[in-house]
């Protein structure tokens, strides 16, 4: 049975700065460029984002379509509205490789420039029908700045998930994108406001991938595991192994050196390196997903998560590590090298290159559990575990 055929369908959106193009350009390829972004929707119950996924799924609440969506990532002067640069003298730490670059007020700015309609209501209570006429559900993951705990704005105020005492707070949809997408330290100058609260990324909370959000959330509302299918879309994701050919170091992990300036760094973006790969696992195994007996068992594909995010990692050809056909050395350096807020036109390109590339098959696609082979003197060849290891092969499953 296809995954698209089960009862109860969420969509998971990943964050990840400008990388969330490729969301749209997924959504372009199994909906449609030009469908409307409510006709996508009425195929889900429940749609969860973080950060620059929230900012997709706000388009899509709005009723753009895949394409429109894309070009708030493609054009410049839309990427530029939401990732507005700070003035000189509040970036001169970026001389050292540290501190903020955006304005969170400037995104929140922009975020009301570029969106419309429904995206400008409230959030508790918005009422975008399914296709059996029911609404929607929303999540869109925070973590409060003054409290130390991830937030989940949610649609369904009085949802089951939700703690006592239910109120219906005063925040849109667009605030609640921009508490979920304002990523600290290295990226924006100061946490969301909305009303007397302040928020940072979900992210921070480990929930960049709420596709365990989503699915303990259509658990408490009394929905069969079983009957859940999820849609999860990622941004991303480097995974090098830490050997490999000597004369090809850009396949492989460098080693950083500990320290102040390098850890505040890696701190910064470790925040979106762990979670797309455990939530997924953990996902399926609360899903009632099977695990292999033995290496022979795998890949297992019969699971109920779609999971869909290009991985930047080189490719096995004749044993040995090498790059995915098409790229060059520097190319592939670069995909590694860039940052989640790209902003340069010819970066951005890139991304969408590369999004190409995994969508014919070239790149691999991220698998719900990976084999291990990071320290080891050979590639493994059953990299992907449980789950799809190319796009082609998760959109048929979905």
């Amino acid at each position: 049975m296809k995954i698209s055929a089960k009862p109860y369908r969420i969509l998971s959106l990943d964050g990840g700065g400008t990388w969330a193009l490729i969301q749209s350009k997924v959504l372009m390829d199994m909906y449609g460029a030009d469908t409307e972004g409510e006709k996508i929707l009425a195929n889900f119950d429940l749609v969860a984002a973080n950060s620059s996924g929230g900012i997709v799924a706000a388009g899509l609440i709005a009723n753009l379509s895949p394409a429109k969506i894309l070009q708030l990532f493609l054009d410049a002067h839309y990427r530029k509205s939401l990732f507005q640069e700070l003035p000189l003298y509040k970036r001169l730490l970026r001389v050292i490789g540290m501190g903020p670059q955006f304005s969170t007020v400037g995104k929140l700015h922009g975020l009301s420039q570029v969106l419309g309609g429904k995206a400008s209501d409230a959030l508790a209570g918005l009422s975008i029908p399914n296709r059996h006429g029911k609404d929607l559900r929303f999540l869109f993951m925070g973590y409060d700045y003054d409290r130390d705990r991830g937030t989940i704005f949610r649609s369904d105020s009085n949802s089951p998930a939700a703690n006592f005492p239910r109120s219906v707070p005063a925040v849109s949809v667009i605030d609640a994108v921009n508490a979920s997408s304002t990523a600290p330290v290295q990226y924006f100058d100061e946490p969301a406001a909305v009303g007397s609260k302040r928020y940072w990324d979900g992210a921070v909370a480990g929930l960049n991938n709420p596709i365990l959000v989503a699915v303990v959330e259509a658990i408490a509302y009394g929905v069969a595991t079983e009957d859940i299918g999820v849609l999860s879309i990622g941004t991303g994701n480097v995974f090098l192994p830490l050997i490999g050919p000597l004369d090809r170091p850009e396949l492989v992990k460098a080693r950083q050196s500990p320290g102040v300036f390098n850890d505040i760094k890696k701190l910064a973006s470790a925040i979106l390196a762990d979670p797309p790969d455990r939530d997924t696992f953990v996902a399926h195994m609360v899903l009632n997903g099977s695990v292999p007996a033995g290496q022979e068992e795998c890949p297992v594909g019969e699971v109920s998560i779609a999971r869909m995010n290009p991985l930047i990692r080189p490719t096995i050809q004749n044993g040995t590590w090498n790059f995915p056909g098409g790229c060059t050395p520097d190319g592939f350096k670069r995909l590694v090298e860039m940052d989640m807020a790209v902003t340069d036109q010819r970066d951005v390109l890139r991304i969408n290159d590369f999004c190409n590339g995994w969508m014919k098959d070239i790149w691999p696609n991220q698998p719900i559990r990976h084999g291990g082979d990071a320290n080891a003197p050979a590639p493994n060849p059953t990299f992907c575990e449980i789950g799809h290891p190319t796009y082609t092969a998760a959109k048929r499953a979905w």
